[in-house]
């Protein structure tokens, strides 16, 4: 995972990233962070980041990151990867941190081909933030969206013939989330759609079909149907 200080080492304490939105930001003189007729912002260093302040707005102190996301309407974790691309920031540990954890054992008491169960758990403040930057966990609940701590599949392994019964677990880079969506068949049989997404913190854009506010950025998981 790459982390706001390397973004900050990289960019000279993020002073890179401030001009590349702001030119004429200076640390002697106020400029513009916006559209306004008297420049009210101000560039001052704390500790080893550069910050800046607009006096004629919210008075908040923001960081290169801080104003990556509130230029380009990004999240913290998109603007982190978008800056680490621009600058050559390199993220070595990603494809090896993201990965669920995965056990497989011979099926059980009367487990049968097709089986799927889940264990559900509340949602993190971390993968709320992974999810978007507005998303509580009622806004979840109200799509039917629910955080699993795991889920497991049954089914026959097509190389030994044998039923087994595979788990994977969640963990704090690699959260799963499930949607279930209702309805009745025809013959007024109530059935269920569970839809997977595992997510993860990579720069790699999903969009899925889902409400704008809670489009994940990677989906790894597939349908899942049964009967209830």
């Amino acid at each position: 995972m790459i982390t706001p200080q390397q973004i900050f080492d990289a960019t000279n304490g993020g002073l890179d990233v401030i001009r590349y939105y702001y030119p004429a930001a200076d640390e002697k003189k106020f400029f513009r962070m916006r559209d306004e007729r008297t420049p009210s912002s101000k560039l001052k260093k704390f500790g080893d980041v550069w910050k800046c302040t607009d006096f004629g707005d919210d008075g908040q102190a923001r960081n290169a990151i801080d104003i990556c996301m509130r230029e380009e309407n990004l999240t913290f974790s998109q603007a982190v990867y978008t800056l680490a691309g621009r600058y050559g920031v390199a993220d070595n540990s990603v494809h090896e941190a993201n990965k669920p954890e995965i056990r497989q054992r011979p099926a059980e008491g009367d487990e049968k081909p097709g089986d799927f169960t889940y264990e559900p758990k509340e949602f993190t403040e971390r993968e709320l933030k992974v999810i978007g930057p507005r998303v509580k966990s009622e806004t979840c609940k109200e799509y039917d969206y629910r955080s699993l701590a795991s889920y497991s599949i049954t089914k026959i392994d097509e190389k030994t013939g044998e039923l087994k019964t595979t788990t994977i677990r969640s963990a704090d880079t690699y959260p799963i989330f499930l949607r279930e969506c209702h309805w009745t068949d025809e013959k007024s049989k109530r059935e269920a759609i569970h839809s997977g997404h595992g997510l993860t913190t990579s720069p790699i854009h999903f969009r899925a079909m889902l409400p704008e506010a809670l489009r994940p950025r990677r989906t790894v998981l597939l349908a899942l149907q049964k009967e209830i």
